[in-house]
């Protein structure tokens, strides 16, 4: 599912394995939504959390897709605006953090979707007073959401929570943003993170590093999204954003907008050692897709269902 913050509508995608797939509207957007929200699935229902740039909201909203017809409903609000929100889906309850222009107070928080209320979230080591470093950037999820890893931007360190403890940790102070920018959440297959920086990069749960080189077999024209130029004349070229998401069985697909066209690779990844301590990574694709939306934005979010 995707979603396209200039069309404020959702897309679910069909099943094929063909080349050319159609996305059919799914639902419209509240009228009273706000750009820069956060959103997640929790199970069948889709949340949305706070947004606008200029008076961050605390409102929710949330569809429910198997009876869509009634449309979006109003959640309980959080206990502050906040705008861009980081939200993950973490053992059974959702978490809220960051945003993306100042620090909120509490930094994070935790909805209970069975109970309906929201509790506050302990704030990182070292994150207590106002820095650059409020905005998560990327998290991942392990061991069935008992614990999980979260990335705030700016930040070298990579950090570790536990979810029955409640308590943060430093998993890793050197984790840092050297392969790239990290902007979307990352996936977690067989003790290995990957993520996506203008290339699939991976990282190493267990010896708690990156990989020296990214996932091979993506280079292919129409494969991963191409990179373009920032302005007229500039040596600079950045990447288009990118969704992964672990769609089950080891398998990904890598979502990204170009233009009007939607594009999805789906893969797996073969691990080889060829002796040497260091596995290689390499992608075997399974399938791929493009299909064309008018007068598309860039894509917002993609979620799993």
């Amino acid at each position: 599912m995707v979603r396209h913050g200039y069309l404020l509508r959702h897309y679910i995608g069909e099943r094929s394995r063909r080349r050319k797939k159609s996305l059919r509207l799914f639902s419209k957007m509240p009228h009273n939504f706000h750009h820069f929200s956060g959103c997640v699935a929790w199970g069948h229902i889709i949340y949305m959390f706070g947004g606008d740039y200029k008076n961050p909201s605390p409102e929710v909203f949330y569809l429910d897709v198997r009876c869509p017809d009634p449309g979006w409903k109003r959640g309980p609000p959080m206990s502050v605006g906040r705008t861009r929100p980081y939200a993950a889906v973490i053992d059974g309850k959702i978490y809220v953090m960051g945003d993306l222009c100042k620090r909120p107070n509490p930094w994070g928080e935790v909805f209970d979707p069975l109970l309906n209320q929201w509790k506050p979230l302990p704030t990182i080591p070292g994150k207590e007073k106002d820095d650059d470093d409020h905005h998560v950037s990327t998290h991942a999820v392990l061991k069935g959401g008992k614990q999980f890893l979260v990335h705030p931007n700016c930040s070298k360190c990579l950090y570790l929570y536990d979810v029955e403890g409640e308590s943060w940790s430093v998993f890793d102070d050197h984790f840092g943003s050297r392969n790239g920018w990290l902007e979307t959440p990352c996936v977690v297959v067989d003790d290995i993170m990957y993520c996506f920086a203008g290339r699939v990069l991976a990282y190493d749960l267990v010896r708690r590093r990156w990989f020296s080189e990214p996932v091979k077999g993506l280079e292919g024209r129409g494969v991963s999204p191409p990179l373009w130029e920032k302005g007229y004349g500039s040596l600079e070229r950045t990447h288009h954003k990118a969704f992964l998401v672990h769609v089950g069985n080891g398998k990904l697909c890598l979502f990204w907008h170009a233009e009007c066209e939607v594009h999805c690779t789906k893969f797996r990844i073969s691990k080889h050692s060829d002796g040497e301590e260091e596995h290689k990574l390499h992608a075997i694709i399974e399938s791929l897709f493009v299909t064309t939306i008018d007068n598309a934005g860039e894509i917002e979010d993609c979620l799993a269902l």
